[in-house]
């Protein structure tokens, strides 16, 4: 099965759906590649975002079998760099279907992390957004079937509430310095910048393509510096930021809360 372009993580996947199957049986609706193998972006160093879709939350003992089973899929990450960087939720369809239950926790494996936790994480309109847009079936049916669009207002809505209160966050607390986090995040605002203009999700190349296009030249040293040195997330986890563009990535949050802020305010006095 050629789900991305990547033939040693395509046979991970086959036997990852294939596991799935045979634990979850008929609770089992449908299990989806989302994040950058669907929208377009993938690259060696990519995690793998992956989403389940069930008729109802797990128990024991299935649950538990479920986790046995991740935890055995993460341990082969010494024969095959993909098997750590598997990153999911699973959402029973009465969640993926409520646009209003972004509060619930759902059973959520985290790139890098060998066992299951409960979190939000995945819980979003974006989410949905890519996955009723763009969404690889691995196993279930067309994504168009299981839910109704999202409004793209609504969306808009999400993700400025998402960033404003993360961007407050970061700048009253601060966030950790590392290489992963100074580039993680100022992809983050190019994305979500341009999901407020344009109404869709992009990959984060092509949004940090479109900022450095659209936005003030100011940022551009930036923007250039992430595409530059974008690297694994292992590794880039445990080096720590230069200081200097680590300042810059803070100054830039403020500048995309800034302007997100005014920008939706004007778009709600046009309407």
């Amino acid at each position: 099965m050629q789900f991305t372009q990547f033939d040693d993580l395509n046979a991970l996947l086959v036997d990852f759906t294939a596991g799935h199957k045979r634990i979850l049986g008929d609770n089992l609706i449908g299990l989806y590649l989302q994040g950058s193998a669907a929208v377009g972006d993938m690259d060696e160093h990519s995690d793998v975002d992956f989403i389940g879709v069930l008729k109802q939350d797990l128990g024991d003992p299935v649950l538990e079998e479920l986790r046995e089973f991740n935890r055995e899929i993460f341990d082969r990450r010494s024969d095959i760099y993909w098997a750590e960087h598997l990153e999911g939720s699973y959402f029973p369809i009465d969640v993926l279907q409520d646009f209003s239950a972004v509060d619930t926790q759902l059973l959520y494996l985290d790139n890098g992390a060998r066992e299951m936790t409960r979190d939000t994480h995945c819980n979003t309109l974006v989410v949905r957004w890519c996955l009723y847009e763009y969404a690889i079936p691995m196993f279930g049916p067309d994504f168009k079937t299981l839910m109704d669009p999202v409004p793209i207002n609504q969306m808009k809505a999400d993700v400025l509430e998402i960033m404003t209160s993360w961007g407050s966050e970061i700048l009253e607390h601060g966030v950790d310095s590392s290489c992963f986090y100074q580039q993680f995040i100022t992809g983050f605002y190019c994305r979500t910048l341009h999901t407020l203009q344009s109404g869709r999700v992009h990959s984060k190349r092509a949004s940090l393509e479109w900022a450095k296009a659209n936005l003030d030249p100011e940022w551009h040293r930036l923007f250039d510096q992430v595409m530059r040195e974008r690297a694994s997330s292992a590794v880039l986890a445990v080096s720590p930021a230069n200081e200097d563009d680590m300042q810059r990535t803070l100054e830039f949050v403020a500048y995309a809360k800034q302007l997100a802020e005014t920008s939706m305010s004007q778009e709600q006095t046009n309407v």
